[in-house]
């Protein structure tokens, strides 16, 4: 049994036909495009994000820089050049030779990439609190860069004072 197909079918088919066509050519490509839009819009979001932060970042240490600059005149302290082990020594002999006694041991340098550590461990006894604060403005106001991490000041009844501390040293390797 065979049957005329109508023209209203046939326009119909047409239709269809033309409707997948547009669906699969122009509409999915479309959507699919404006998600990967989507997602790079996110992405990008993000960098911002991140680059504002790091701004926020830059900014602030800038204006750490800037601070220290005008505290000191537009002249601060450098750290000094690695291997500076017998400036160091020769100034805190310098510094603690006046002490009742005193005891200076160094541990070993710890490079990070481009800055050296080195951990002192200084002991000393003084006749006066006075002389022991003398001794710690030195060593703060000292042209080598020093960190002190532990102090311990301990008054004894003779009337002198025993100190025990740990220093870092800083230091910088410059670039070959």
């Amino acid at each position: 049994m065979k049957r005329d197909v109508q023209t209203s079918e046939l326009v119909f088919l047409g239709l269809l036909i033309l409707i997948a066509a547009y669906l699969f050519l122009v509409q999915i490509p479309i959507h699919n495009q404006m998600n990967e839009l989507k997602e790079r819009e996110a992405y990008l979001q993000d960098q911002i994000t991140v680059l504002q932060t790091k701004t926020a970042s830059r900014n602030t240490m800038k204006a750490a820089v800037d601070k220290a600059f005008a505290d000191a005149n537009g002249k601060p302290r450098a750290i000094p050049e690695y291997n500076n082990i017998s400036v160091v020594t020769q100034e805190l002999n310098q510094i603690f030779s006046s002490s009742v006694n005193y005891n200076i041991t160094f541990g070993a340098d710890k490079v990070d990439k481009t800055v050296v550590r080195r951990n002192i461990q200084i002991s000393f006894t003084e006749n006066s609190y006075n002389a022991v604060v003398d001794k710690l403005n030195k060593i703060t106001k000292s042209n080598n860069l020093y960190l002190i991490n532990t102090l311990n000041i301990n008054p004894s009844k003779d009337g002198q004072y025993a100190v025990s501390m740990a220093l870092t040293n800083f230091e910088y390797v410059p670039a070959k």
